[in-house]
């Protein structure tokens, strides 16, 4: 046996159990040896932003009123990726765009948000437009569980074993209800009158306890199917509601983006329509709209002006001062 108290055999043992720096280096890069069992741990910190966003809007949806929600005519998947595709360029012209009279304050900034929880509520109602499941096949095999047990059920009836009346209320129609319900009372009738049949029939508590099973599950499944239309309708409501919100705050900043960048004319590069089939018309819609920008009297433009940079005193940067006066006071070269 190897003295602990002796210099050479503590070095020898620590050689020829300690690992290699390029094993330890080996273990470090790949991590210890086969397969890991365990879960990873969910953080809420890296999961995708579109509940997030959903419930920061959560407010405005349950503020606007159900009648007041536009007609989904955009295809949301294609708006919502081209609001992300192009986020990065509109940022920068967000303060500006808020320095604008004809503006909502603070819409600018929650476009993304917007197009989130739109695309949020998407997601929810094509989940619960998905069909629902087939209650068929657990039926069939629900029904063939009530006959047995039925059968066998009647068998000790002749023998006087049990009261026909007992049961006397079992099968009669296939409907899903009944069917689940029956089987449920099928289990529960052999628990209550075991000490009287255990002995004397091949029903056993086990196959009592699975009836009840099957009763419950196509109950439960047959609630589940029927209460998805209300659960669609729900999350359509919602999803119209941030469509609203996403489509109107989208239009305002490409009518802002149109007069800000009218000398660059690179509107459509920061923000491009959401209707590109639509362009000649969208066009005129646009020349209407500068219109009506050049139409507005002078002394309420710069009332709006002013109401503006009230609102965001904090924001309010030279070039969008000068881009908002120049807005207000018609300042427009064609």
């Amino acid at each position: 046996m190897a003295n602990s108290s002796n210099p050479s055999s503590n070095v020898a043992l620590s050689t020829t159990t300690s690992p290699s720096p390029s094993a330890q280096s080996a273990v470090a890069a790949t991590g210890p040896i086969g397969p890991s069992t365990a879960t990873p741990v969910h953080d809420p910190a890296q999961e995708p932003e579109l509940r997030a966003a959903a419930a920061r809007i959560a407010p405005e949806l349950a503020a606007m009123a159900d009648d007041a929600v536009e007609n989904v005519n955009v295809d949301i998947p294609t708006a919502f990726g081209t609001t992300l595709a192009y986020w990065p360029a509109f940022i920068p012209h967000i303060a500006a765009i808020g320095q604008l009279p004809t503006t909502t304050p603070g819409a600018a900034s929650k476009l993304r948000d917007y197009a989130l929880a739109m695309n949020h509520w998407h997601s929810v109602v094509q989940m619960a437009q998905a069909p629902g499941p087939d209650l068929s096949g657990a039926v069939d095999a629900g029904i063939a569980t009530r006959d047995r047990m039925t059968k066998d059920l009647a068998a000790l009836a002749a023998h006087g074993f049990l009261d026909a009346n007992a049961f006397a209320s079992i099968g009669g129609t296939a409907s899903y209800r009944k069917v689940g319900q029956d089987l449920i009372d099928l289990g529960t009738l052999v628990h209550a009158r075991w000490s009287d049949i255990g002995s004397k029939s091949l029903i056993s508590l086990a196959a009592a306890d699975d009836a009840i099973r099957q009763g419950q599950e196509i109950l439960r499944t047959m609630i589940e199917r029927d209460r998805a239309p209300t659960t669609v309708a729900a999350a359509a409501l919602q999803r119209s509601k941030a469509f609203t919100l996403f489509l109107r705050t989208y239009d305002e900043s490409r009518q802002a983006l149109l007069f800000l960048r009218r000398r660059e004319g690179d509107a459509d590069s920061i923000l491009p329509s959401l209707y590109p089939g639509r362009s000649a018309s969208k066009k005129r819609n646009d020349e209407r709209a500068v219109d009506a920008a050049r139409a507005t009297p002078n002394a309420d433009a710069t009332t709006a002006t002013a109401a503006a940079s009230t609102a965001h005193p904090a924001t309010t940067s030279p070039a969008a001062s000068s881009a908002s006066n120049a807005f207000a006071n018609d300042a427009f070269d064609p």
